[in-house]
């Protein structure tokens, strides 16, 4: 690829690099959804019985309600070390004390995120 081709990636992919504001939205978004379509129906189906309809509708509500809290654990839980032309974003979360902790690692690049690593230590 001729330097003029590569200049002219490295200046769109700095452009497209998204901003930690954006990131902040597409992991609340994304825990959001985990809680409503994994956790919820977990809670429900613990101890071998169903929550009724009733209940997992207001599990699901809890999480819309809870958005801004979700989103302020997520930006004070999260590092990112912006390289410019994308961005890493590691973020460490636990619902309590004693809860499991996960760990959460996301590239940003061309106004999208790809997270790549999620564990529990």
């Amino acid at each position: 690829m001729p330097a003029a081709g590569l200049a002219a990636l490295a200046a769109a992919m700095a452009a497209t690099n998204p901003d930690r504001v954006a990131y902040e939205r597409y992991a609340t978004q994304r825990l959001s959804r985990y809680l409503k379509t994994d956790l919820c129906p977990q809670a429900s189906a613990a101890g071998g019985k169903r929550w009724p309809a009733w209940l997992q509708r207001q599990c699901d509500r809890a999480v819309e309600s809870g958005q801004p809290q979700i989103r302020r654990a997520i930006a004070q839980a999260t590092e990112c070390q912006d390289w410019v032309l994308f961005s890493i974003y590691r973020t460490e979360l636990s619902a309590s004390p004693i809860g499991p902790a996960y760990r959460v690692a996301t590239v940003g690049a061309f106004q999208q995120f790809v997270t790549y690593r999620v564990q529990r230590p």
